[in-house]
């Protein structure tokens, strides 16, 4: 229960906010139909006051919005590529503790556009998808109709729940992130329209909007230095290393809000092979790398068990299970020289009479916790290069290859917990929890990311406790057909409103 202070009336804030939202649904519909239409690839957001980027509808929409009730501010990214775009940033209140919730506003490319409803991968259109069992959903807008796959956390959403059709909307980066953008532009609506009304909020959110997840994630790394700089830098920390009475909310497009505790970490290799050229008439003169990177890429994916009983040394995590090994994510050798993917593919050779003498592959692998952990973190990426040196050594003593860890590739694996069960007696993450089942009517349950999140920049770089991704349900992320739920996004404003207050009015124990 809540004080609304200008009277002596006593509001249920779950059903106060939940109010708000619902008369807001059409225009969080609307402007969710306008974030999708306008593109925002990464390093391309746009300027806060350009008149048809993302960024720019998101500044004018809450400069609007929360008029003198919060402190808007943008940031102006540089990045490696030399194009500029903005962060946005917004402070809403001014209490002691801290909820700090983050939503990237940056998508992949949309691929082949002929793939698409319809040649139009911004379309935003409105639709159906149908859960019929076996990982599979089926998309309808209008004529058009798709079979889309998804992913396990998410089926777990479908069986919980009673609806097995629901409303989305649909083009490229409605799930992967814009859904989640729209929740936390109407979030913070909400409780500024809670602040008219004459509610006191209890701390401070602070609202980042940021640019580049897809990429390097300078957006964060930027705004997590001003977000130190002023108002994390003279907190004092917990006996587990966090800042004191902040907490941090990842949202992506996600698994129906399903709580997700922690990720594996990531470290690309580049693997490389020597052969000897010659003629392609005579072979058996020469040693052909390309066929020595095959014989190592098969080798990694059948003995991957055999390798994983040597990683296990030195990598064991109970949250996170075991690491994760996909090699030759991208192959390379002999006489090509580039490849062009533009609404397809052209692929520019050379030499095709000539045995290559080179070849390379890159590796990726989803790193846990070490035994040691956080103390050898920085050591696993190396002592996973030296492991599979060893075996490849073992069973193919005669191939010259390297291995090297890719340049800034390596993200470092979190966890909140050492367990599920031990997660599921966290006061932050059971609150997150209680208030999504009663907002949505079924419980989401605890999960790990399959992916990484801004949440381990968050907590390596900040030293926040991170929720590392709390977003609305959908399909398609990264691939053809994506969809957000629409029910899903406009409830999302008011789990994330009910959150933050709920976070500010409880008593630590």
């Amino acid at each position: 229960m809540i004080r609304i202070n200008c009277g002596v009336e006593f509001l249920n804030v779950y059903h106060e906010v939940l109010r708000i939202v619902e008369e807001s649904r059409d225009e969080i519909i609307l402007t969710l139909k306008e974030l999708v239409k306008r593109p925002s690839y990464t390093t391309m957001e746009g300027h806060f006051d350009d008149e048809k980027s993302v960024v720019s509808y998101i500044y004018k929409f809450l400069s609007k919005n929360l008029d003198k009730q919060a402190k808007i501010y943008t940031q102006r990214i540089i990045h490696d590529n030399g194009k500029t775009s903005d962060n946005i940033i917004v402070v809403l209140g001014s209490g002691p503790k801290l909820f700090l919730i983050d939503a990237h506003v940056d998508t992949v490319s949309e691929g082949s556009k002929s793939l698409w409803f319809d040649a139009n991968p911004f379309s935003a259109e409105e639709g159906v998808a149908e859960y019929v069992g076996n990982g599979k959903v089926v998309v309808r807008v209008r004529d058009n109709e798709a079979e889309v796959r998804i992913r396990d956390l998410m089926e777990d959403i479908w069986r919980r729940r009673r609806s097995k059709c629901v409303d989305i909307i649909y083009g490229r980066g409605s799930y992967d992130n814009k859904g989640s953008v729209a929740s936390v532009m109407f979030m913070l609506k909400t409780l500024k329209t809670l602040i008219d009304m004459g509610y006191e909020l209890q701390g401070t959110v602070i609202a980042s909007f940021t640019v580049d997840e897809e990429g390097a994630q300078r957006g964060a790394k930027e705004y997590l230095k001003w977000l130190k700089r002023n108002y994390l830098a003279s907190r004092a920390k917990s006996s587990k290393g966090y800042v004191e009475n902040v907490l941090g909310v990842i949202t992506e497009g996600s698994y129906g809000f399903k709580v997700l505790v922690g990720h594996r970490g990531i470290v690309w290799y580049i693997l490389r092979t020597k052969g000897v050229s010659a003629h392609a008439a005579t072979p058996h003169l020469g040693r052909n790398a390309v066929l020595d990177l095959a014989r190592i890429l098969v080798l990694l994916t059948d003995r991957y068990h055999e390798l994983l009983s040597e990683l296990n040394k030195f990598m064991q995590d109970n949250l996170l299970g075991n690491p994760i090994m996909t090699p030759g994510t991208t192959i390379v050798g002999g006489g090509i020289q580039s490849v062009e993917q533009v609404d397809g593919r052209v692929i520019r050779r050379s030499d095709i009479n000539i045995v290559p003498d080179w070849a390379e592959a890159t590796i990726d692998f989803r790193t846990v916790r070490g035994v040691m952990h956080p103390e050898d973190k920085d050591e696993i990426p190396t002592r996973i290069a030296r492991t599979l040196e060893n075996m490849i050594r073992k069973y193919y003593p005669d191939i010259e290859f390297e291995i090297e860890i890719m340049k800034d590739s390596v993200l470092y694996p979190i966890g909140l917990c050492s367990s599920i069960s031990e997660c599921e007696e966290d006061p932050d993450i059971a609150m997150l929890r209680t208030i999504a089942r009663n907002m949505l009517g079924y419980d989401p349950g605890l999960g790990i990311a399959y992916g990484a999140s801004h949440g381990y920049l968050f907590t390596y770089d900040a030293d926040v406790k991170t929720i590392v991704e709390f977003g609305p349900a959908g399909g398609g992320a990264h691939a053809v057909h994506e969809y957000v739920e629409i029910d899903q996004v406009v409830r999302g404003s008011a789990i994330y409103a009910v959150a933050a207050i709920n976070y500010f009015e409880r008593r630590e124990e």
